[in-house]
């Protein structure tokens, strides 16, 4: 952890004596991967020994893009130092067995689920397709080009307790929205991101259709300044929306499920798709409806109404 935050700093240090516009900085981990290999307690010792809370280091990436291990639906390729033979194929510091490789990955992706932009790459086709859709998602990050959102939104039933626990890999966060005056864009917004024990985190985004549902978007993460000094633009004819935002995984697919206080039968669960036609299957949920074209369902207009029927 020590080497990483002094490594971590001196890139940062460089990139701001640097005169470009548009810098990235890629890290093959982060800070947060450390929870997958030590006891929680353990990691959040380190967190404090350090003067460090969770949520600082959850927020100093912009994205987490998870590439699962080939253990994973693509086992021929992948390759260990075995200590049982002299063989070290071709990788002689990769000493987990492919079962122990799918649990550290699975762990790994648990420690992340809180992240507010984790995108998760698994093994479908090719290696080639595999790196594509990592440049796609680091291109939308960078907005070049302008990063274009694309969703599939359900109304369910509101789920029990009992069904979100039953949910894989999840994590849990309230969200304040505020409606922003708007003249050229259809939609502006803040967000206050809450998560447990305290952790807050902020959110401009601007939104604007395209068709069906296919949207630009562009967000970047505020300062608490920034987002108090925002909400001077509030638009008063616009409900504030509060809604627990539950993230979780499900058959390879990272899904957003959303419960708003001002409802008790119905919730909105959403996934974000790479491509128009991309396949993908829904979690054990009561589905009512597909609502991904019906404008009575998104949050702006549910700021109109607080109703979700």
């Amino acid at each position: 952890m020590t080497k990483q935050l002094q490594e971590e700093k001196l890139l940062d240090d460089v990139a701001d004596k640097l005169p470009n516009e548009k810098i990235l900085i890629l890290y093959d981990r982060g800070i947060c991967d450390g929870k997958a290999y030590v006891p929680e307690d353990i990691y959040n010792d380190l967190l404090k020994e350090k003067k460090l809370k969770p949520n600082d280091v959850r927020d100093k990436y912009d994205a987490v893009i998870h590439l699962v291990t080939a253990a994973l639906w693509a086992e021929k390729y992948y390759q260990r130092n075995n200590p049982n033979t002299d063989d070290t194929w071709n990788n002689e510091a990769r000493h987990e067995s492919p079962e122990e490789a799918r649990i550290m990955d699975w762990k790994t992706q648990n420690a992340w689920i809180w992240h507010p932009h984790l995108r998760v790459v698994w093994n479908e086709t090719t290696f080639a397709w595999k790196m594509n859709n990592v440049i796609n998602e680091i291109c939308g990050v960078l907005w070049e080009p302008i990063p274009k959102e694309i969703e599939q939104k359900f109304l369910i039933k509101k789920p029990s307790i009992d069904t979100l626990k039953n949910l894989w890999m999840i994590s849990k966060s309230t969200i304040h929205q505020t409606y922003l005056k708007d003249e050229n864009w259809n939609e502006r917004r803040i967000r206050q991101r809450w998560t447990p024990n305290d952790w807050y985190s902020y959110y401009y985004t601007e939104k604007r259709e395209i068709w069906k549902w296919e949207r630009y978007e562009f967000e970047k993460k505020i300062t608490k300044e920034e987002y108090l000094n925002l909400l001077l633009q509030a638009d008063c004819s616009l409900h504030p929306i509060t809604k627990d935002r539950y993230c979780f995984l499900h058959d390879n697919r990272y899904f957003e499920l959303d419960i708003y206080p001002f409802n008790d039968e119905y919730a909105i669960l959403e996934i974000e798709l790479n491509s128009i036609d991309e396949e993908f299957n829904l979690p054990n949920l009561e589905i009512v409806k597909n609502v991904t074209w019906n404008k009575n369902y998104t949050n702006y207009n549910l700021a109109k109404t607080l109703k979700l029927d």
